[in-house]
Parts: C-alpha cells; sequence; structure tokens
C-alpha cells in the first residue's frame, strides 16, 4: 500500500511509537479551500509490562461543522467499508478544528483490517458534505507491525467482521 510509517522509541519509558499515514486518493473540497485528507493509525506507549493504545485520526485540512446535537468538540461522520452499509460514528474534534479522533479504534482497525477500501464523509464547516476515499492496501502489514512492536493486544478482525455481517467485495 501507499502508508507512511515512522517509528520512534522513547528513551525515557522504552516504549515504541509508530504512526502510519495514508493520503486520500479523492481531493475533498469546502466553500474556499480544498486537500486531501491524511487517515493516521498510531500506537504508543506499550512496552512488555502493559499494552500501549491505539489512536485512530483523520486530518481533513479543512475547519469541520460541530455536531450541533452532541457535545462540544464532537463532529458527526459516516465511513464505509467496502460496499458494506454506511456507518454514522460521532467521534471527538482535535484543538485545530480539522481532525478527528474515533472514539473507539480498536473497533474500527478491525473492521478496516478485513477492508480493501474506506470512504470517510464528513461536512466542513459552511459548505456541503464531501468524502474522502483511502485505499487500505497493506493495513493487515502496519497493524501486525503495530500489534508487536508496541504489545498491543491483537485486533479481532475476522471476528468482528463475521459478527457484523462484513464482507470485502
Amino acid at each position: 500500500g501507499n502508508w507512511e510509517i515512522s517509528r520512534n522509541t522513547s528513551a525515557l519509558t522504552d516504549s515504541m511509537t509508530i504512526v502510519a499515514n495514508l493520503r486520500s486518493n479523492r481531493e475533498v473540497t469546502s466553500k474556499n479551500f480544498s486537500s486531501y485528507p491524511l487517515l493516521q493509525l498510531q500506537c504508543s506507549g506499550g512496552n512488555t509490562q502493559s499494552p500501549g493504545e491505539y489512536k485512530v485520526a483523520i486530518d481533513t485540512g479543512l475547519v469541520l461543522t460541530p455536531y450541533y446535537e452532541g457535545e462540544i468538540g464532537e463532529v458527526a461522520i459516516n465511513i464505509r467499508l467496502d460496499k458494506n452499509k454506511a456507518q454514522r460514528l460521532i467521534v471527538r474534534e482535535g484543538t485545530n478544528s480539522e481532525t478527528v479522533f474515533v472514539t473507539n479504534p480498536e473497533t474500527l482497525l478491525g473492521f478496516m483490517a478485513n477492508s480493501e477500501n474506506m470512504l470517510f464523509e464528513f461536512t466542513p464547516f459552511n459548505s456541503n458534505s464531501d468524502y474522502a476515499d483511502f485505499k487500505l492496501n497493506g493495513i493487515e502489514a502496519v497493524l501486525t507491525e503495530m500489534q508487536t512492536s508496541c504489545y498491543h493486544r491483537v485486533v479481532e478482525a475476522g471476528l468482528l467482521a463475521q459478527a457484523n455481517n462484513l464482507s470485502n467485495s
């Protein structure tokens, strides 16, 4: 795949951090700007005594419309994996108002591991909804390295997909 991976070991804790970035194949636009969103998977803080944590973030490059029905700092998005039904998620907004963080990253990673494509729909501020298109080729290798290097528990990709009737076609 087209993943860009960086690795860093903490001199203080000997824990590993791995960040994997994947750029959208599709440009998104708002009323005044355009960008190529960036999907970022991260594992950090793990060592032989305790597992680290996963993060899934998407930097849209555009200021987002808040989720007015929810809490401050929430944004509504839609994610579609392959040809499965799109899922609406309420996610946390980053301090730059352009990035969102998935609140249950392990579950999404489990679904993504069985998928070839992810569409990510969001609404830029004062604009119509638009979507990014991520080709997930190579995600299995990325997750395997994260699980090994960051001492994470295994993402149960196949079981999650089977239990939720997801397919990768």
